[in-house]
């Protein structure tokens, strides 16, 4: 029975420690990400040589402890980014700017952001609010007005401590702009490890979507069948979010349909090509 004990308290030591560090204190085997680059007007998953990345920028207020890339825990390819805290010296604010190259929304009817951050909700949010992570906007490239998310933005009690956390924004907002920038913002005091990976926007109404008249899928979410309305000869593959492929076929009929009654609950990438169509649908199986 004393064994029993100490092993058990050994086991909520060890789940305590992790909560409360201050990095990410595992070495974890990666994320097989799927990117969707072919179907996306922005894509950067921070594999290239140079730091930042081409045309974008940093406002560098620590050169110490700022933006930088890292290979020890990458959601996608072979590294990510992040930012460490000052341990030592707790009293000063951090507050590092990474911004992103322009991006041009003319044309298009909506857009999306989509990226996956990491941080401590111990050091960040509860107990402690000690440093956040934002996204904050330049419609036209100068000036950083908009804030338009951090980490509250999310469902802050579906996810935990060092977990790789989807994040979407819509920017349909700035659909027009033809400068649009976007800052990953890291700041705060005393706080903890903060990174992302997999930086993304996907738009609907421009060149990589101008053939959605002519193919639908239904229902979505889907519980049973899934229906696919696209050209004979399409071909159409399914992913998870893993990126893990769990179905591929050739469109042989007007309408076309998937079992899904076998999948588990989730959210699956449904990507659709021919000569015509490339583009990439994200649906839900209830």
């Amino acid at each position: 029975m004393k064994k029993i004990l100490i092993s058990i308290l050994f086991v909520c030591f060890v789940i305590l420690l992790s909560a409360q560090s201050k990095r990410n204190p595992s070495n974890n085997e990666q994320y097989h990400y799927m990117n969707f680059r072919d179907a996306m007007i922005f894509w950067e998953s921070f594999e290239g040589a140079d730091f930042p990345p081409v045309d974008w920028t940093q406002i560098i207020n620590d050169s110490s402890f700022t933006w930088e890339k890292a290979s020890s825990f990458p959601l996608d390819g072979q590294y990510f980014v992040h930012v460490l805290y000052d341990e030592l010296d707790t009293s000063k604010w951090q507050n590092e700017w990474l911004i992103t190259k322009s991006i041009n929304l003319v044309g298009y009817q909506t857009a999306i952001l989509n990226f996956y951050f990491q941080m401590s909700k111990y050091w960040g949010i509860k107990p402690y609010d000690n440093y956040d992570l934002y996204v904050i906007a330049a419609a036209d490239g100068i000036n950083f007005t908009d804030t338009i998310w951090s980490e509250m933005s999310t469902d802050t009690s579906t996810w935990s401590s060092w977990e790789w956390v989807n994040a979407q924004v819509d920017l349909t907002d700035y659909v027009g702009s033809s400068d649009l920038k976007l800052a990953f913002v890291y700041y705060g005091r005393d706080g903890a490890e903060g990174s992302i990976d997999a930086v993304s926007i996907s738009t609907t109404g421009g060149l990589h979507d101008n053939h959605s008249d002519i193919s639908q899928i239904y229902p979505n979410p889907v519980s049973d069948f899934l229906y696919l309305k696209a050209p004979i000869n399409s071909q159409v593959t399914i992913y998870d979010l893993l990126g893990n492929e769990i179905y591929n076929g050739i469109i042989n009929n007007n309408i076309y349909r998937i079992d899904f009654q076998n999948y588990p609950s989730g959210i699956y990438i449904v990507q659709l090509k021919d000569k015509n169509i490339n583009k990439t649908i994200k649906i839900i199986k209830n």
